[in-house]
């Protein structure tokens, strides 16, 4: 009796979940009928949603340019600094009711005045990662952005930011990131530490730790010419020689406690001896590899 008793027991059980089941469902539709209910009870596709997808991990940019000239009275005036570098993304929007606007990257237009609008679509962002406020103008006949002040541009992560909102006024936000290489060519950019660098065609990647500058290029008496990097703020000078054409190490240069190599400079410890030739290492290392995944 004691074991038909648990059976009718666990049946009845049964029946009364799928009943209370049947009653919460048709309770959660008469409440989205009346818009009524818990936010996170809706359907997945009913939400808005925004996702970016840029078309490459990085872009490569160079120094930016003042465009300028002289008016008839002899005075220089500015149009603006220009950097024609761009790489792109894509979005798509799903949920919400169309039609959508979206604002991406600080831009709701492209260059035409073509508004950001549709479920997808594609936009070129400026391959920068600086604060400086720009406009569209044009140069060599094609659509270009004019920096009002120098950008001061320099190697590492650009966060993008847009929104998107729908005909019922909902809105949604994402974000997404890419690699901003500077192309340096010359000693007066100072190469920052963790930063990839694109230095006359190859890529490098200062160590963490230290700061380095593009030193001389020099002829070779066997026809190769070296290019040679040092640590910035040594004295004496802590330089590495890379093969021009390859950027293959030929020789370091770093100065010993015994004072070979250290001209009338000061010496350095065993310790910053040892950080020097790591550091090295690791740039000899880096030549020719794409940006790390560290987005601090």
């Amino acid at each position: 009796m004691r074991a038909r008793l648990s059976r009718l027991r666990m049946r009845d059980l049964a029946s009364f979940v799928v009943v209370a089941g049947v009653v919460a469902v048709a309770a959660l539709f008469a409440a989205r009928e009346v818009g009524l209910g818990d936010r996170s009870a809706v359907a997945e596709g009913e939400r808005l949603v925004l996702t970016l997808t840029p078309e490459a991990g990085s872009c490569t940019t160079e120094e930016a340019w003042e465009a300028w000239g002289v008016d008839r009275g002899g005075q220089r005036h500015t149009s603006g600094w220009v950097v024609t570098a761009e790489t792109a993304l894509q979005w798509h929007v799903s949920g919400g009711e169309a039609p959508y606007t979206l604002e991406i990257d600080g831009q709701s237009a492209n260059s035409e005045g073509a508004v950001f609008s549709g479920e997808t679509g594609r936009v070129t962002i400026a391959c920068t990662n600086t604060s400086a406020s720009w406009r569209w103008g044009e140069w060599d006949l094609k659509p270009a952005r004019y920096y009002t002040s120098d950008p001061a541009l320099d190697s590492g992560w650009k966060t993008i930011e847009a929104e998107v909102r729908d005909a019922n006024g909902n809105s949604a936000e994402a974000t997404t990131q890419f690699y901003v290489i500077y192309e340096a060519t010359n000693d007066l950019h100072l190469l920052r530490r963790g930063q990839t660098y694109r230095v006359f065609g190859h890529l490098v990647t200062i160590p963490d730790g230290v700061d380095m500058r593009i030193g001389d290029r020099i002829s070779g008496s066997g026809g190769d010419s070296v290019q040679t990097f040092y640590i910035d703020g040594t004295d004496p000078f802590v330089v590495i020689w890379l093969n021009a054409r390859s950027f293959r190490e030929v020789k370091r240069e770093v100065p010993s406690e015994d004072g070979s190599g250290a001209g009338n400079g000061a010496l350095y410890s065993e310790g910053e001896l040892r950080e020097f030739h790591t550091a090295f290492d690791l740039f000899a290392g880096s030549v020719g590899q794409p940006p790390g995944l560290d987005r601090s």
